[in-house]
């Protein structure tokens, strides 16, 4: 069975059902298109001694760029950790002065 077939009958079928019943009282159905091979077939954690930013670190630069060397592994995600984060406090006044936006601002910062 093709799934993008499949998934336009189905679609078909609820507009039709959503726009003669529900269209004032809900919002429009979501279809999402299931396939069981994206999902992961091993799941492994990961426990140390070093602190959570450390190993966060080790995980992301090393133990993921070896497991993607592997033949057939389709993508590795790394879940929980400490993700690096940036806040940037802007002060209009001196942005305005300075003749600059905060789209100026975010591209300088991320080049």
């Amino acid at each position: 069975m093709d799934i993008d077939v499949a998934s336009n009958d189905v679609q078909r079928s609820f507009r039709s059902c959503y726009v003669g019943v529900f269209h004032l009282e809900a919002d429009a159905p979501r279809i999402w298109k299931f396939d069981p091979n994206n999902f992961p077939i091993v799941i492994i954690g990961a426990n140390s001694d070093m602190n959570l930013a450390k190993l966060t670190t080790v995980l992301d630069r090393e133990v993921t760029k070896r497991f993607e060397q592997i033949n057939g592994v389709g993508s590795i995600d790394i879940w929980g950790g400490i993700d690096r984060e940036v806040k940037v406090d802007i002060k209009r006044d001196r942005l305005i002065a300075s003749g600059l936006t905060t789209t100026d601002v975010t591209t300088g910062y991320c080049s």
